[in-house]
């Protein structure tokens, strides 16, 4: 495998990725909670409820794609360190 600077580059490639990851699931905690603020006093209404559903959502969803990119993080460096 390739390495750029003595680190292989699949482990440069999942660094990147977790960042990112990572910088897309504090996006949207912030705006699950700008919303959050926004519309919260229209939670009985329906357009409120849809769009702190939908924040609420893709805040879910960006810390499934993080957790997904520390796992295979980890698995490619702890893995690399057993052997």
């Amino acid at each position: 495998m390739a390495s750029r600077g003595g680190v292989p580059q699949l482990e440069v490639v999942l660094l990147a990725e977790m960042q990112k990851a990572a910088q897309d699931y504090h996006q949207a905690v912030a705006e699950h909670q700008k919303v959050a603020e926004e519309f919260g006093a229209l939670r009985g209404n329906p357009d409120g409820a849809f769009a702190i559903k939908a924040a609420a959502a893709r805040e879910r969803l960006m810390l499934e794609k993080y957790a997904r990119a520390v796992r295979a993080y980890a698995d490619l460096v702890v893995g690399k360190n057993e052997r």
